[in-house]
């Protein structure tokens, strides 16, 4: 009888660790799985904010944004060196303006390549999650390096299309004067697949002179440079922001806001 209560109480025992276990394992990531139906969402605007960047960089233009749209929703993703997204807020369907971040753990400028395909993993964690076909996208500094290294390297056949591009004092030849004077290292690898750029995008490219042929940091040549390679495009056109906006203000300032009202919204 006492060993039948030794073996009755083992198995309890036995149970009660194997319950135990199950509870402790630890939980499988399911930042890239779906655990409900795609939400249709209108098409969103994907922005992209310069080295250094991150979530929040974009919180003045967004306000600028609403003041002129009420009907938006803000969604911010940041993205590891792993690919792995951690997302903060929601997009709504009911939302007009979709406004969505897109920020790295690693922002800085050696890693521009590897954000390419990292903006990547981010575009398809918001297509798995949210129902669209074509996005718009602003890029501030190297926002523009990097959506050129994912149209021309890191496309796959079921990603949403980009349909409108604007860059803020993007350095497609790099931030040196005396890179202007050539073809610099940052802006040769980007000419290599230029041909992989779709035909079909309206291309924005705006730059700011505070009195040094520069926005203080970027040189106007060097956004200017973006033409070699979106030049070929549907609509491609350098514009000048109006006073004398110094490169990390240019998405903090009214004028570039009325820029991005008008032409992702207004669509001028």
């Amino acid at each position: 009888m006492k060993r039948k209560n030794i073996l009755i109480s083992l198995v309890i025992l036995l149970v009660f660790l194997a319950v135990l276990a199950i509870g402790l394992k630890p939980k499988e990531d399911n930042s890239s799985s779906i655990d409900e139906p795609r939400k249709a969402i209108k098409e969103p605007l994907i922005m992209i904010p310069g080295s250094g960047g991150v979530a929040d960089s974009y919180d003045s233009m967004i306000k600028v944004i609403q003041k002129n749209h009420s009907k938006t929703s803000v969604l911010k993703l940041t993205v590891d060196q792993k690919g792995k997204v951690r997302a903060s807020g929601r997009l709504t369907s009911t939302a007009s303006y979709p406004l969505v971040v897109v920020a790295f753990v690693d922002s800085s400028d050696q890693a521009v390549p590897e954000q390419g395909a990292w903006f990547g993993s981010a575009l398809r964690y918001l297509s798995d999650h949210y129902e669209f076909e074509r996005f718009n996208y602003l890029g501030h500094s190297n926002g523009g390096p990097i959506i050129t290294y994912y149209l021309e390297e890191h496309v796959k056949p079921n990603d949403p299309k980009a349909d409108r591009l604007m860059f803020l004092g993007a350095p497609f030849n790099g931030v040196e004067a005396s890179d202007n004077k050539t073809i610099s290292s940052d802006l040769k690898p980007l000419l290599v697949n230029k041909s992989k750029i779709p035909s079909n995008l309206i291309v924005r490219n705006f730059y700011s002179d505070v009195g040094d042929d520069s926005d203080g940091v970027v040189p106007v040549k060097s956004v200017k440079a973006g033409k070699l390679i979106y030049g070929q495009t549907a609509s491609y056109e350098d514009r000048k922001l109006p006073g004398k906006v110094a490169h990390s203000w240019l998405i903090e300032g009214t004028s570039s806001g009325k820029e991005v009202n008008q032409f992702f919204f207004e669509k001028k």
